[in-house]
């Protein structure tokens, strides 16, 4: 039970509806017919249940493996990405953002996790995309590596062009190294402004001793510092997919791997405060087979709870326990590909944690298919992987959106945590000590699929609230009972927002996960 003094808090419906929705429209498409005239598939997000439809039109633009797409904090699209070319939600190319690796046309950049977008904090209107560019590295005669020599940001205004955009600052090195091709991801610092950006160094082309990895701090200024960090045992470099977890306590990434050989999942711990990387393990895969053409490594995902790692080799999935004492002795296989072709492979691929708590997993080939994990909060098979389970208007050519968490907020009790930016439902406002009581509430399961239960002591008479993530009352119950139980079969798998009232006033407030 959580014990809490009761206080009176300043919770609208407002902050409930600042959610940070960056991540709630996804782009998807390709350009198979020079001929055609068809658009683009896009799932939304915003609304309690998917909205999946077809763009009108044909798009000069295609998602090639690389691809994020970015909204304001209501879930309205501003811009999306291929790597090549920032267009905007009108399908225009957005002023000064055209032609970002110059000759490269609109084909689609391959890299994956190869662009990021971010907000940058007090400029309401700007926003960031990080960024770089492949080069070639001549290790020995008639051998290269492919690497990414530069890391980018260029910064863009949504109110110019009369809410367009313009790009205002274009293709500014942050980092010039030796760099794994794309694996750019990020967490919010504990200030709950600024942000991690984290990438890996290139070992095999740098021929460093240890895994290698950079560390740097956005601030609303742009780059304040870098780290760079060389820590833990070197297995195979040429990284192929990084994650922090949703609470930005881990870091993970996963080491390529040559046929006969283990995949390698590096683990790190992380500090949300200094951005230095600690606690280096290893969770090892069987070795990869030299027979099973779909036994490819390719990516990792994260559960929203921070719990479950999600191994995604193209014909299986495996699960990995961050929580277990022996990670190793955790991991075990959740689905394997059921071998369906339309008319290709459409085994698994890459993967992405969506605003819903679902996990979304794109195919091996151009296909109008993602496989969908309905619950990863669930342990074993029980995270309910449906293969196949959306069906998109047209086809997507192996890619999907690259996201950090944007919803992470301050790291409570933390050194850096001095700025007063608080997570929306920890908003406190000062106790009113003149009529402070002691009262327990509980509620539980979160995540929660069928029926959820709400426990109170010392408090006669409360009021139950659930809204959504876009602040609709949606649920209303008076708690009269120590011990309610609510049915919430009825609701579709998201994001929701619980709020118990006394004397009309707020006193407890949680973010709740349906998985149904």
């Amino acid at each position: 039970m959580r014990l809490l003094s009761l206080i009176f808090i300043t919770l609208t419906l407002a902050i409930i509806a600042n959610a940070q929705q960056h991540d709630n429209v996804w782009m998807f498409g390709s350009m198979w017919d020079i001929f055609s005239t068809k658009g683009f598939s896009v799932i939304d997000f915003s609304a309690d249940s998917l909205n999946i439809y077809e763009t009108q039109g044909k798009i000069n633009f295609e998602f090639n493996i690389t691809n994020t797409s970015f909204c304001d904090e209501t879930g309205k699209l501003l811009f999306y990405t291929n790597g090549l070319e920032i267009m905007n939600a009108q399908h225009q190319v957005i002023e000064n953002g055209g032609n970002l690796k110059d000759g490269r046309g609109y084909v689609g950049d391959i890299m994956t996790q190869g662009v990021l977008a971010l907000p940058l904090a007090q400029k309401d209107s700007q926003y960031v995309i990080i960024h770089g560019e492949q080069e070639d590295v001549k290790l020995a005669e008639h051998r290269y590596q492919f690497i990414m020599g530069k890391l980018w940001s260029s910064t863009i205004d949504m109110s110019e062009n009369s809410g367009l955009g313009k790009v205002i600052e274009r293709k500014k090195i942050i980092l010039n190294d030796t760099l794994t091709l794309g694996k750019i991801t990020a967490t919010r610092h504990g200030n709950g402004r600024d942000w991690w950006i984290t990438i890996s160094g290139d070992c095999i082309a740098a021929k460093c001793s240890q895994n290698r990895f950079f560390n740097i701090l956005l601030t609303s200024d742009g780059v304040e510092h870098v780290n760079k960090q060389d820590i833990g045992e070197l297995t195979r470099t040429d990284y192929i997919s990084a994650r922090f977890t949703p609470d930005g306590s881990k870091y993970l990434i996963l080491s390529s791997v040559v046929v006969g050989e283990p995949r390698t999942v590096h683990i790190y711990d992380f500090d949300r405060c200094t951005g230095v990387l600690s606690n280096h393990r290893k969770v090892m895969t069987e070795n990869r087979s030299a027979t099973d053409p779909h036994d490819f490594e390719s990516a990792l995902v994260i559960s929203p709870n921070s719990r479950f790692a999600y191994l995604i080799i193209g014909n299986r999935i495996m699960q990995i326990d961050l929580w277990a004492e022996d990670m190793q002795a955790s991991m075990q296989r959740v689905v394997y590909y059921d071998g369906f072709k339309d008319p290709l492979s459409t085994n698994f691929l890459f993967g992405q944690l969506a605003p819903n708590g679902k996990i979304y997993i794109c195919t091996g080939n151009a296909s109008k298919y993602l496989h969908v994990i309905h619950r990863p909060n669930e342990k074993g098979v029980a995270c309910q992987v449906e293969q196949r389970g959306i069906e998109l208007p047209q086809k997507n050519r192996f890619s999907i959106p690259n996201f950090p968490n944007y919803r992470l907020y301050d790291l409570p009790d933390s050194p850096c945590d001095t700025l007063g930016i608080d997570d929306p439902k920890r908003v406190l406002a000062e106790p009113d000590t003149t009529d402070q009581m002691t009262v327990l509430i509980d509620l539980y399961p979160n995540p929660a699929n069928e029926l959820l239960t709400i426990e109170k002591i010392n408090i006669e008479q409360a009021q139950f609230k659930l809204f959504s993530a876009t602040a609709q009352l949606l649920l209303e119950e008076q708690l009269t009972e120590d011990i309610t139980t609510l049915d919430i079969r009825h609701l579709p798998a998201g994001i929701y927002f619980c709020l118990v009232q006394v004397s009309g006033q707020a006193t407890y407030s949680e973010k709740l996960i349906i998985t149904n």
